[in-house]
């Protein structure tokens, strides 16, 4: 996800909990949803 934002995001899940906090949020609901699909597709 965003390869062109890469060490951008590392530096900021590095520098500020905060937005480390709300992308290991979204990455759990990013699978989620996947996982959700998948089960539809089904």
């Amino acid at each position: 996800m965003f390869p062109e934002y890469r060490a951008l995001i590392s530096r900021l899940k590095k520098d500020n909990t905060r937005f480390a906090a709300l992308f290991h949020e979204h990455n759990i609901l990013d699978a989620d949803i996947k996982k959700r699909e998948m089960v539809e597709v089904a």
